[in-house]
């Protein structure tokens, strides 16, 4: 069962607190390295708000966790243009493969998108052989190194 406060201080008659809503919500998505102190574990440890943590969906592998995450959420099938789409997807991979296959890439950025960029990079066959952030998170390495953003 959900706790709602009995009131939210309001700014002014016309606006509607985002956390308010959010304490009403089924579930709130939260970013794979994101640290434990963010809004979506304060709303599961004190409301009851159920949270998801996913990678950017960027490529095949995390993209498909997200709509997973999405019909879950929903209840609702994947629309059939999203299918279309990713198997179009699929034979882009396919025909670009010998291009691109065994390339060594370096990537550096935030730590989220350098994990799933880094994935998507090993999902197309280039290695990516230098993965930086100036970020100090210590699953960095861990979940970089594994392949699969979402998976660790």
């Amino acid at each position: 069962m959900v706790r709602v406060p009995e009131a939210l201080p309001r700014r002014d008659p016309g606006f509607i607190d985002p956390v308010h809503g959010a304490i009403r919500s089924d579930t709130s998505v939260r970013q794979r390295l994101a640290s434990l102190d963010t809004a979506a574990s304060y709303l599961q440890e004190t409301f009851g708000v159920k949270a998801v943590t996913l990678g950017i969906p960027i490529g095949i592998g995390e993209t498909d966790r997200f709509f997973g995450a999405l019909e879950e959420m929903s209840g609702a099938a994947k629309p059939k243009k999203y299918e279309k789409e990713r198997g179009r997807l699929v034979d882009a991979y396919i025909d670009g493969h010998k291009y691109v296959s065994g390339k060594r890439a370096i990537v550096y950025g935030e730590a989220d998108f350098v994990a799933s960029v880094a994935a998507f990079l090993d999902e197309i066959g280039i290695v990516p052989a230098l993965c930086a952030t100036g970020a100090s998170i210590k699953k960095f390495k861990e979940i970089v190194s594994s392949g699969f953003v979402g998976r660790a």
